[in-house]
C-alpha cells in the first residue's frame, strides 16, 4: 500500500507533545506543545501532478528539438540571416529551459513521494508505540 491510502480514511495527525517536567517547582524542561498534520494523499497527488508536468516538459522539449530551422528559410539576405539566428537562439533557449523544468519538476514529485513515506512511516512508529505503551499499563 502507497502512503497515504488508507482505506479512505482520514489521515492522522502526526501529534507531538511534550512535557513539563518539574522538579522542586523548577522547570527542566519547558517546550510548547505542537501538533500539525500531513494530508499524505494530497502529498501524493501533488507529486503525481508534478510528475505529469515533468513529463510534459520533457515530451516538449523533445519535439521542440526535433523542429528543423532550416539556414535561408527567410531568404538569402544579411537580415534574413540575422532574423534567423535570433530565432534559432530563442528555440535552442526554449529547449533549456523546458529540460530544466522537467529536472524541476521531477525533483518536486520524487520529494513529494519521500515526504509522504516519511511521514507516514514517522506517524505509524509513534502509533505503535503509543499502543505498545497502553498495552504495558
Amino acid at each position: 500500500m502507497r502512503a497515504g491510502q488508507n482505506g479512505g480514511q482520514q489521515a492522522r495527525p502526526l501529534v507531538f507533545l511534550c512535557s513539563l517536567l518539574r522538579w522542586g517547582g523548577v522547570s527542566l524542561l519547558n517546550v510548547a506543545a505542537e501538533k500539525f498534520e500531513v494530508n499524505t494523499e494530497h502529498l501524493i497527488a501533488g507529486g503525481d501532478f508534478c510528475r505529469y508536468a515533468a513529463d510534459s516538459a520533457r515530451e516538449a522539449a523533445e519535439h521542440l528539438a526535433s523542429a528543423d530551422l532550416a539556414p535561408g528559410i527567410f531568404g538569402d539576405f544579411a537580415e534574413a540571416h540575422q532574423v534567423h539566428g535570433k530565432l534559432r537562439a530563442a528555440h535552442q533557449q526554449h529547449h533549456t529551459q523546458l529540460q530544466g523544468h522537467h529536472a524541476t519538476l521531477t525533483g518536486v514529485s520524487a520529494k513529494a513521494d519521500k515526504a509522504a513515506q516519511v511521514f507516514t512511516a514517522t506517524d505509524e512508529s509513534a502509533a505503535d508505540g503509543i499502543n505498545s505503551a497502553g498495552e504495558r499499563f
